[in-house]
């Protein structure tokens, strides 16, 4: 039998395989988005509910002799959680796992959450890459590292005479200059103003 045939029948199955479990995984996302979402209308519609008592405890139980484990107050306050921090149920991306969309609550920022979950979908990250990447402060560090070197572009491009009165230096050593004064600087600034360095009293 040809290698190359059989490979392709396999690369067939695999993807198949792939596109179930997918396929799968998402209607779980969707339930637990639609749960969440009838949990908060049950309770008027009130964000801050204390949904830790009454209604959660009685669901909870329900639930759990219906459907077995998984269903204790503690996931379905996430479930609760998940609707309020994703209320658009069109934006949600079907290439993402509920523990993607767990580890994306964490992130408070709005604008860094998305952020996350575009580049979790765009590099295909597994569970594991998310959570490194959310706790190394990808999205701070990737914002302060461009602020950098735009800054330092723009200062590349003035005139050394501009800046400072004097003739203007040869061009490399002026980069060379620049770019050993001014690149640790502006990271370790704009480390501190994005909160990459922690200061410890």
């Amino acid at each position: 039998m040809n290698a190359s045939f059989y490979k392709e029948i396999k690369e067939i199955l695999i993807s198949a395989r792939n596109k179930v479990y997918q396929t799968a995984n998402f209607a779980m996302v969707e339930a637990y988005w639609n749960i969440g979402k009838s949990i908060i209308e049950e309770q008027g519609g009130n964000e801050k509910a204390e949904y830790g008592t009454g209604l959660l405890k009685e669901l909870s139980k329900q639930m759990t002799q219906d459907f077995g484990k998984g269903f204790t107050v503690a996931n379905l306050k996430n479930v609760r959680q998940f609707y309020l921090t994703f209320p658009n149920g069109y934006a949600l991306r079907s290439e993402l796992s509920w523990t993607h969309y767990r580890l994306l609550m964490r992130v408070e920022n709005e604008n860094a959450r998305e952020f996350y979950m575009q580049e979790a979908v765009k590099s295909q990250w597994s569970t594991r890459q998310l959570e490194r990447q959310i706790n190394s402060f990808f999205y701070k560090l990737n914002w302060a590292v461009l602020i950098s070197l735009a800054l330092v572009l723009a200062v590349m491009f003035t005139p050394l005479s501009a800046l400072f009165g004097l003739i203007r230096l040869p061009g490399k050593l002026y980069l060379i200059g620049l770019c050993l004064i001014l690149v640790p600087v502006l990271v370790m600034e704009f480390s501190k103003a994005f909160g990459l360095i922690r200061h410890h009293h």
